[in-house]
């Protein structure tokens, strides 16, 4: 009679953690912070201008089924590394394209939701979210909104891939 009491008791258990694993994340604020200054490639200092509130936008749009007005968890990214490579650099492997952030997830009234971890995010990654005709590979220069999409379209989807 006590061993199934146990097993009873262990697989309510079980159940329980299992069911917190699968929980949705809610999210009360967003925000996406960057020093271009602080940037050390200058072309891409230039190029990214808009990036803090580029991504914001795009997680925020993303996240519109986790969002709470209170009790939630604060997302903070906050961009710690921007570079844009041409694609001579690419080719050779001299530099890539790469955004690269540091994610937290914290809600002061709930410990199981608490992350913290670094994103790096490369155009190679970004190539996905490039339109292209019929999934033929399609050639896209620095200068295309579409590379620059793509790049916060890649980092914004993984942030959101992690919460649910």
């Amino acid at each position: 009679m006590t061993s199934k009491i146990m097993t009873a008791a262990l697989m309510s258990t079980a159940l329980v953690a299992g069911a917190a694993a699968y929980a949705k994340t809610d999210i009360t604020s967003v925000s996406v912070s960057v020093d271009l200054e602080a940037i050390e490639n200058e072309r891409a200092a230039q190029y990214w201008t808009d990036v803090a509130d580029d991504l914001e936008t795009a997680l925020v749009s993303r996240l519109t089924d986790h969002l709470v007005e209170t009790d939630g968890a604060t997302l903070k990214v906050d961009i710690n590394e921007l570079s844009l490579a041409t694609a001579f650099q690419e080719d050779f492997g001299i530099e890539d394209t790469t955004l690269v952030g540091q994610v937290s997830v914290l809600n002061l009234l709930d410990n199981s939701e608490r992350e913290f971890y670094e994103l790096t995010i490369n155009y190679d990654q970004a190539v996905s979210f490039i339109p292209n005709e019929e999934g033929e590979v399609v050639a896209v220069s620095m200068s295309d909104d579409a590379y620059y999409q793509g790049m916060i379209d890649a980092f914004a989807d993984n942030v959101v891939s992690k919460l649910k």
